[in-house]
């Protein structure tokens, strides 16, 4: 069971990131699993490392996302995935 302090952390970053990750934190191991990929698993010592860490593979995930392709009055444009 987690403190207060950590448990408020806990739902904050669930909030912010509950489209896209599991995010758990157990026997002080913070931890989240992103939906789109199961087989990765990011660890931290932290809350506040969780989050960083949590940013940069989002980051990561947005590049490797390919393009979606847009349609307006004019024709097909392509845009990045967001």
């Amino acid at each position: 069971m987690l403190d207060t302090d950590a448990q408020a952390t806990l739902n904050d970053l669930r909030a912010h990131w509950q489209d896209a990750y599991y995010i758990n934190c157990s026997d002080g191991v913070w931890s989240a699993v992103p939906f789109d990929d199961r087989t990765i698993l990011i660890t931290a010592d932290s809350a506040a490392e969780l989050r960083w860490q949590i940013r940069y593979d989002y980051a990561e995930r947005a590049i490797q996302r390919p393009a979606r392709v847009f349609a307006d009055a004019g024709g097909w444009i392509s845009g990045p995935c967001i």
